[in-house]
């Protein structure tokens, strides 16, 4: 879709700004207006070619860098709310709570990791831990 380019050049500006902290606004603008998965992965697409020396092209590792913990949960819930990356949260959350509440209880953990469809959500799944 054409809106990735431009999608990519505003969180890219956002992120990478010269003051203390990004533009989370602009960060916010700019993921509200994905429509769905795919998109999101055409955006990070985007992302990787146009800006691979920044964070080496990868969104989430700039976003995850560059942002506060809070500000990186609303980004989370604003994709959520358009079923991006559902999937790797809730795998996400099954490991966390496999590690947590069953103290790292193997077969809980095996069973959770199961769902990893592909390397792409292995890295997802891992951006989510590190």
């Amino acid at each position: 879709p054409p809106l990735r380019l431009p999608l990519a050049e505003a969180l890219y500006r956002a992120l990478s700004a010269r003051e203390a902290a990004p533009d989370a606004t602009s960060v916010y603008r700019a993921l509200t207006a994905v429509a769905d998965d795919a998109e999101w992965q055409s955006l990070l697409d985007m992302f990787a070619t146009l800006y691979p020396a920044y964070f080496g092209g990868d969104l989430v590792a700039a976003m995850h860098a560059r942002l506060s913990e809070t500000e990186q949960l609303t980004c989370r819930g604003i994709l959520m709310a358009k079923g991006v990356g559902a999937a790797t949260l809730q795998l996400s959350e099954d490991l966390h709570l496999a590690m947590t509440l069953h103290g790292y209880h193997g077969r809980t953990i095996l069973s959770a990791l199961q769902a990893v469809r592909d390397a792409a959500m292995y890295a997802a799944v891992a951006h989510e831990f590190g």
